[in-house]
Parts: structure tokens; sequence; C-alpha cells
């Protein structure tokens, strides 16, 4: 779910502060905050195609002027190579799960680029605790 509705848990997790009657956190509560954290510092295990050292930090999103737009991991860079990545019509976003929440027509394609950023293809439920544990 943080990858496919990462907006809604961001939402439920404001609206269960709303609601809430004491001062004291739920379980719920505390996983969704753990959860979306973790979201925000997990490290990709792609390297930058740039200069090949250090693993991509961010991903760009590349518009035609035909509405169409363009995800892949060739338009990924580490922080230090970002630069490379400008072009006129293309939105530059960290590799963080945050990204995610303001994306509609462009969602499908960035998840799957994150699940082979942070290589989640094909993990289970236990798989994927255990990235987000680490």
């Amino acid at each position: 779910m943080m990858l496919e509705d990462y907006s809604f848990l961001v939402w439920y997790l404001g609206r269960i502060r709303e609601l809430k009657k004491s001062s004291s956190q739920g379980r719920l509560e505390k996983h969704l905050e753990w959860i979306i954290s973790k979201g925000e510092t997990r490290t990709a295990v792609v390297s930058c195609r740039f200069c090949q050292e250090r693993p991509i930090e961010y991903f760009s999103i590349r518009y035609s002027y035909a509405s169409d737009f363009s995800v892949s991991m060739h338009y990924t860079a580490c922080k230090d190579c970002k630069h490379n990545l400008r072009e006129n019509n293309t939105i530059i976003l960290p590799l963080k799960f945050s990204s995610l929440k303001n994306l509609k027509r462009e969602k499908k394609e960035v998840v799957s680029l994150f699940k082979e950023a942070f290589g989640l293809k094909g993990l289970r439920k236990e798989g994927l605790f255990r990235f987000f544990k680490s």
C-alpha cells in the first residue's frame, strides 16, 4: 500500500491525529508514522548511470508536447549528477516515497520505477517489511 496509495496513508494518518481523543499514540498511528518516515530514508540499489558510483537519488518525468510522458531508469541520477537530468518539459523529483503523493497519471510508471530502483519487484509482505525495517 505504501507504493500504490501513499497519499491515502498520509491522509489516514492525518485523520487519525484529528480524531484522536488522547495524547497517547495508538499502534496504527505509530506504525503509519514509522513506515512513512522509512519511505523517506531508503537507499536505492541501482547505481547512477552517469558516474556509476553512487546510488540514484533522483528521477525525472519527461513530458512531450502531446501530453504524453516518459519515466524510466534511464532518467535517474545521484545527487552529484542530477544536473544531467535537466531538460525542457521535465520535472526532477527525489527518489522518496513522498514524491508519489501528488502524482496522478504518472503514478503507475513511477511506482514501477521505484520497485526497480529499490529492488522490490516480486517481494511479498515479509520481504517488504524487511525492506522498511532495515
